[in-house]
């Protein structure tokens, strides 16, 4: 770096550092093999993906806020339906938030 550049470093948890290494991995192989379709998962791996337990999983299906494909009793999932999920649950909460006048403390 020049002497008028400046350095911005920013401290993340594991747990993001892990969720951005999954995401671009995924992007990388959808590249890559554009023409293979996105596997299915199951709950486990749902749960993993959303960094919840499977209880949850079961619960936001019960509630019916997240919709799974049925293959008998097992549901299934595509991680990026999860992602286009997860994206509108903060923004339908961050939308209440603003309308209850509750501050995120950020």
């Amino acid at each position: 770096m020049s002497d008028g550049d400046s350095e911005l470093t920013v401290p993340l948890p594991d747990e993001v550092l892990d969720a951005i290494a999954l995401r671009v991995a995924r992007l990388l192989r959808e590249r890559t093999e554009p023409d293979r379709p996105e596997p299915w998962v199951g709950v486990a791996e749902a749960a993993e993906h959303l960094h919840c337990r499977p209880q949850r999983i079961y619960a936001l299906v019960h509630q019916g806020r997240l919709k799974p494909r049925r293959e008998g009793s097992r549901l299934l999932f595509r991680r990026s339906e999860l992602d286009q999920w997860l994206l509108r649950e903060s923004s339908l909460d961050r939308r209440l938030r603003r309308r209850d006048g509750i501050r995120d403390g950020r």
